[in-house]
C-alpha cells in the first residue's frame, strides 16, 4: 500500500468534489456502500456536511447510504487506538499537575519560578498548570515532550535551564499520573501514533481538505498506509499547484509566499465598502 495525492481542482466546492471522488465507481445501483472507508476531515462540522452531501447524492438515485466513518485528525491518536489503557483525560491531567505544583519544591526550579507566587493557592496552581500544559500540547503536536525539548535545547541560547526545570516537572507529574493507575494523555497520543490500531472495518483511508495535520497524525497515517491505501485529497488544480503541497496535503510555504494571486479584471470585481454589509 502507499500514500497517494488526488487534486480536486477549484471547479466545484470542496464538499462536492469529495463526494464526486468517493462515488466515482458507483453507478446508482443498490446502496452507496462506503462503510469500509475512514474519511479524515478538518472538523466535526465538515464531517456532518460531508455525510449530508453523500445522502443527497444517493437520494438522486433513490438509494440509501452506508456512510463512511468520518473523523477529525485527533481520532488517529486517541486513546481508543490503544488497548487496555486507562487514560488520564484533560481534567484529570490538569488536577494532577495543579496538585504537584502546590507541593513541588520551588527552590529546586528557580529557572522556571524565579519568584515565589504572591499566594500559592489552588487558583494559582490551576492557571499555571493550564499555561504549562498548553506549551506541552504545542510540543506534543510535533511528537515532542518537554524532556525532548530540553535535550534539544541544552546547548542552545534559548533558556536551557528553564527547559530543564520544565522537563523535571513533567517527570514528577508523569510519575504522579502513573501512581494513580493512569497513563498521561499526551504519552498516549505519541504511543497511539507509533502503535495504535485502525478500526477493523477500515479498508481505505481518505484525508480530505486537512491542510495542517499534526506530526503525530501524519506518523499514524504513514504507518497505516502500510496496511491500507491512504489518499490525500487536495482542493487545488494539479496542473498549476501540484508542487504547492507536500505528500500529506500541507501547503509548501516557500511556494505560496511567492505566489501571485491572479484576479481577473480587478477594477471590476473588487469593490470597496465602508461597512460589513
Amino acid at each position: 500500500c502507499k500514500v497517494s495525492r488526488r487534486f480536486l481542482g477549484w471547479d466545484a466546492p470542496l464538499v462536492q468534489g469529495v463526494v464526486a471522488h468517493l462515488t466515482a465507481g458507483w453507478a446508482g445501483a443498490g446502496a452507496l456502500d462506503l462503510s469500509d472507508a475512514l474519511i479524515v476531515v478538518p472538523t466535526r462540522n465538515a464531517g456532518r456536511r460531508l455525510r449530508e452531501a453523500l445522502a443527497v447524492h444517493a437520494a438522486k438515485f433513490e438509494a440509501a447510504v452506508l456512510p463512511p466513518l468520518t473523523v477529525t485528525p485527533d481520532f488517529l491518536t486517541s486513546p481508543e487506538r490503544l488497548r487496555d489503557v486507562k487514560a488520564a483525560g484533560r481534567v484529570e491531567t490538569m488536577l494532577i499537575w495543579s496538585a504537584e505544583l502546590l507541593r513541588v519544591d520551588l527552590d529546586a526550579h528557580r529557572h522556571l519560578f524565579p519568584v515565589d507566587p504572591v499566594e500559592r493557592t489552588f487558583s494559582w496552581a490551576l492557571k499555571t498548570a493550564g499555561d504549562l500544559l498548553q506549551v506541552r500540547e504545542t510540543l506534543n503536536e510535533n511528537g515532542l515532550s518537554l524532556a525532548d525539548a530540553a535535550r534539544m535545547l541544552e546547548s542552545s541560547e534559548m533558556e536551557p535551564e528553564r527547559w530543564l526545570d520544565l522537563a523535571n516537572l513533567e517527570r514528577i507529574c508523569l510519575r504522579a499520573t502513573d501512581a494513580k493507575g493512569m497513563m498521561d494523555w499526551q504519552v498516549i497520543r505519541r504511543r497511539a501514533a507509533e502503535a495504535g490500531a485502525m478500526p477493523e472495518t477500515v479498508r481505505k483511508v481518505v484525508m480530505a481538505g486537512v491542510l495542517d495535520p499534526s506530526t503525530l497524525a501524519v506518523a499514524a497515517l504513514d504507518r497505516w498506509s502500510r496496511k491500507v491505501p491512504v489518499e490525500i485529497l487536495i482542493f487545488a488544480p494539479e496542473s498549476s499547484h501540484g508542487d504547492h503541497f507536500d505528500a500529506w496535503g500541507r501547503p509548501v510555504e516557500a511556494r505560496w509566499l511567492n505566489e501571485p494571486i491572479l484576479i481577473p479584471t480587478p477594477d471590476e470585481t473588487i469593490h470597496q465598502g465602508s461597512t460589513p454589509a
